[in-house]
């Protein structure tokens, strides 16, 4: 008489390990669970400078040492990220002075002052303020960086060139309910 097969509970087993093994390992996060940075691209322009950044101001404001070309003198300029909009960290609403610190602290993460990055000067934004894409480590925009990280809105003409990527950057946070889109 043939003999039942008993199940191998051995790969019950093996199965709640690797599942366990799953669902405890680290994934790469922005602050405060925002959706991952591996959706950033790499900003590309044949009209980047170098600059020394200075200090961070707020999220979306850093103070920078741009070197003129041709020259060994550098001006010190007060650069707002081009296209996006954070949080202000003297806000009158708790929640959004929060945020504003939040989105600086992370911008600060990206970009430590002292350090060498490059920038993209974009001429002026509605409130008259000089703006710049700011490149962090490995060429990555640090403004789509903040808008991933649901730290930040776009604020950009729909025409641009970085408008798509930009809203695509804002979607992500939006999905994931990241940062001010909780």
């Amino acid at each position: 008489m043939a003999r039942k097969r008993k199940f191998p509970f051995s790969y019950v087993i093996v199965f709640f390990a690797a599942l366990t093994v799953f669902l405890l390992w680290p994934r790469p996060k922005g602050p405060r669970g925002a959706a991952p940075l591996a959706r950033t691209i790499a900003y590309h322009s044949p009209t980047l400078q170098s600059a020394r950044v200075l200090r961070i101001v707020d999220g979306d404001t850093l103070q920078v040492s741009v070197s003129e070309p041709g020259s060994q003198r550098s001006v010190t300029l007060m650069l707002n990220i081009y296209g996006i909009d954070a949080p202000e960290t003297q806000a009158r609403s708790g929640q959004s002075r929060v945020q504003g610190h939040a989105a600086r602290d992370y911008l600060e993460s990206l970009i430590t002052p002292g350090t060498e990055i490059e920038v993209d000067l974009k001429g002026r934004n509605e409130q008259g303020q000089s703006c710049a894409v700011f490149l962090a480590a490995g060429g990555r925009d640090a403004g789509c960086a903040l808008l991933e990280a649901g730290l930040a809105r776009v604020k950009i003409a729909e025409n641009d060139p970085l408008a798509a990527h930009y809203g695509q950057a804002q979607q992500i946070a939006k999905s994931s309910h990241s940062g001010i889109w909780k």
